[in-house]
């Protein structure tokens, strides 16, 4: 007989997001890393109204307030084309599109992404994985200057000291946490 397990949309939600931030850091394979942010992403978003898309503070999606109505169907056609180009072979092939200048770097904005809807969407089962965690701490080090005085302060005060370090060490402080924890066994 085969196993089955019952899967939710969080628990799917939450498994494609610590295995994108793990595979991030292992700088083992950017494209899977990418494919499931945004299928964790993807399926965030489909729970969110426009409101939640506001008070989430989404950047990436349908619905962000931050974008004209008028350039919404290109923006969000640009933040989609890597996603798409991963997971739909057959819209490409019919377009003669067969490659694609994909920005390794957008893994973190979609990541990020991601991790914040999944928070907003599903409060009650969300849980501070130690990937959450680390990768947290290594977005705020890498993105200075992008983030708010008021999103810098409150990260200041839970990662005093925090500098950008080699991704090795962010996923050593992952496995850390999991060694470190009865919690997550």
């Amino acid at each position: 007989m085969n196993k089955t397990v019952e899967v939710t949309k969080f628990k799917a939600a939450e498994s494609q997001l610590s295995s994108a931030i793990r595979l991030m850091f292992e700088d083992r394979d950017v494209i899977s890393a990418h494919t499931l942010a945004c299928a964790a992403m993807v399926i965030l978003h489909e729970h969110m109204t426009k409101e939640d898309a506001y008070k989430a503070s989404s950047m990436l999606h349908y619905d962000n307030i931050n974008v004209k109505e008028e350039c919404r169907d290109e923006y969000y056609k640009t933040v989609k084309k890597s996603c798409n180009f991963f997971k739909h072979a057959d819209r490409d092939l019919k377009k003669g599109s067969h490659s694609i200048n994909f920005i390794v770097e957008g893994n973190t904005a979609v990541i990020f992404e991601a991790w914040n809807c999944l928070k907003y969407v599903f409060p009650d089962e969300y849980r501070v994985l130690p990937e959450f965690v680390v990768f947290l701490a290594y977005f705020i080090a890498k993105n200075p200057k992008v983030l708010t005085d008021e999103f810098r302060k409150k990260s200041n005060a839970l990662y005093p000291g925090n500098q950008l370090k080699e991704k090795a060490f962010y996923l050593q402080q992952i496995l850390k946490m999991y060694l470190d924890s009865t919690e997550f066994s």
